[in-house]
This record gives C-alpha cells, sequence and structure tokens, in this order.
C-alpha cells in the first residue's frame, strides 16, 4: 500500500503547494511538504502535531545519522541535494497525517542501532577496497600529420593539436603515482588503435585519485 498523505490541517498551506510548471493550472506537493512527509515513514509517526514535532525532529536527526546521509531536500536556488529535515521544516508542516505506521520508542531506537550497524559496515569496506584513479595518458605526435600513415591519420581525424588526451579509470590497492601510472599506460597500450605506435610520444601527464563517500 502507498503513503496516503492529508495535509488539511497543515496550517501554513502556502508552506504545502505550489504551482505545477510542468502542468499550468495544476498544483503539487511542494519538496518540503513531500520529504516531511516521506519522513513520517522514517520516524515511525503518522501524525505530526505541536506536541510530538521536538520528537519527530530528533527521530528525523537520530535516523539520518544512523543512516550516514540525510533525505532529499530542496533549498531555494539550489539543486536537489541530500540533507537534513530542519526543525523549521518539520515545525511548518505541523498538522500533517499520513498512513505510516506507528512505532514505539523502543521500536524505533531498534531501527537506528540496526540502520548504525549497516552504516558502519558500509564505512568498513570502503575503507578497506582499493583506491581508484584516473590516468590521463597523452600522445603527441612526433612529425607532421602527413608523416603519419593513412590508418594513424585517420584516426587523428578531427584533431587539430599535436597531442590527444587518453584518460583510464583504474582501480587498485597500489597507492605510488607512478605505479599508478604505468597501469594507465599499460590499460592505453592494450586498448590503443594506432598501427605506428613509434611515430607518437606517449606519456602519463596525470594521476588523479577519485574521492571516496567516506574518508
Amino acid at each position: 500500500m502507498g503513503l496516503e498523505v492529508n495535509y488539511d490541517e497543515v496550517a501554513d498551506q502556502a508552506a504545502v503547494w505550489r504551482d505545477d510548471p510542468d502542468r499550468p493550472g495544476t498544483r503539487v506537493a511542494s519538496p518540503v511538504a513531500t520529504v516531511v512527509a516521506v519522513e513520517t515513514l522514517v520516524v515511525g509517526l503518522s501524525r505530526l502535531t505541536t506536541i510530538n514535532a521536538d520528537t519527530f525532529y530528533r527521530r528525523s536527526v537520530l535516523a539520518a545519522l544512523a543512516r550516514g546521509k540525510g533525505p532529499w531536500v530542496q533549498k531555494p536556488n539550489r539543486p536537489i541535494q541530500s540533507t537534513w529535515v530542519t526543525r523549521r521544516q518539520v515545525l511548518s508542516m505541523v498538522g500533517l497525517q499520513t498512513n505510516a505506521p506507528d512505532l514505539a520508542e523502543a521500536d524505533f531506537q531498534a531501527r537506528v542501532v540496526k540502520d548504525l550497524h549497516e552504516t558502519a559496515d558500509r564505512v568498513v569496506r570502503l575503507a578497506q577496497a582499493p583506491d581508484s584513479y584516473q590516468v590521463t595518458v597523452t600522445v603527441s605526435r612526433k612529425d607532421k600529420l602527413a608523416g603519419l600513415c593513412a590508418a594513424d591519420r585517420q584516426l587523428w581525424a578531427g584533431y587539430r593539436g599535436r597531442s590527444r588526451a587518453f584518460h583510464f579509470d583504474v582501480v587498485t590497492h597500489l597507492t605510488g603515482v607512478q605505479e599508478v601510472g604505468d597501469l594507465g599506460l599499460a590499460r592505453f597500450r592494450a586498448s590503443h588503435k594506432f598501427t605506428r605506435l613509434d611515430d607518437f610520444l606517449v606519456q602519463v601527464t596525470a594521476v588523479d585519485r577519485l574521492p571516496r563517500e567516506y574518508e
């Protein structure tokens, strides 16, 4: 059964609804109204009131910390991004009702502990995983374009400069720049289609470590 939402008792109806830019004349729930409604499933409270608003917010923070990320929220003039529901957003939706199952405090705490362990396991797995790099291999012509064989001139078609850059993703436990660069260079040599590679200068010009979700 899907989530059923009732905003009728929310005092600030202007905060609940907005015009749908894709369907003129149609009103849809605002991003904040939608996120707080979905959050009722996360916190285990089907009705948001002035009495339980602080509990709702506290549970939301606990759940976000345990999951390692907050829910999706759209801030003014910014793209949708992952963040926490704010207390002001919670208070703006007092009166909201859904059909989310209500959780006793003990049951909610058990869910938080479970989520916390899953987040910790994910962090540990990432820490143990090999690093990811992007290796840039630059190929430069030693001679004029006319000096290349017909097949290599065809490969160079559309490139006016004397150099071309090729990027390779490398996943490895190695950490030395030279070692990682050599892996990228090997990837290039195994995949290149040049007929006479001796007509070119081939060198690694960049080794960039890609960021992890958790450092």
